[in-house]
């Protein structure tokens, strides 16, 4: 039998693309609950306290950054251009704190003050570091 030689590179990007997805989704539903992951995650823990499951504390990664701190941290850490929706999913996830009614609005405009910098760029629809730009 031959070697098979797997892309990591793509297999990667697939799982990225694909986590993506799902925490739109999870995003989605959690605005229809109006509930957040935490919350849920509560529950949960509520839900199962003495059947010998543990719960380890979500981490946080963004929830002392700005709004365009933590999305630019996001964007650099998928490395790939993402929309808006995924990137307020993301936020939500990574524990960003924010006062906002409508955080979708509030990462929109962020991401076009650091397009206005340079430090963004618009790759179609989609929101990219100004460094993945061709020079």
């Amino acid at each position: 039998m031959g070697q098979t030689s797997i892309d990591y590179k793509a297999v990667l990007a697939d799982l990225r693309e694909r986590h993506a997805r799902l925490e739109t989704a999870i995003s989605a539903v959690e605005g229809i609950l109006g509930e957040s992951s935490h919350k849920v995650q509560a529950a949960a823990k509520d839900h199962v306290r003495g059947q010998g499951i543990v719960f380890e504390t979500p981490h946080a990664p963004y929830a002392e950054m700005t709004i365009a701190g933590a999305a630019m941290d996001f964007l650099q850490s998928v490395g790939k251009p993402q929309g808006t929706t995924e990137i307020v999913a993301a936020l939500r996830r990574g524990g960003t704190r924010t006062a906002s009614k409508n955080l979708y609005r509030t990462v929109y405009n962020s991401l076009n003050t650091k397009l206005d910098k340079g430090q963004i760029t618009k790759i179609g629809r989609k929101w990219g570091l100004a460094e993945w730009q061709p020079k």
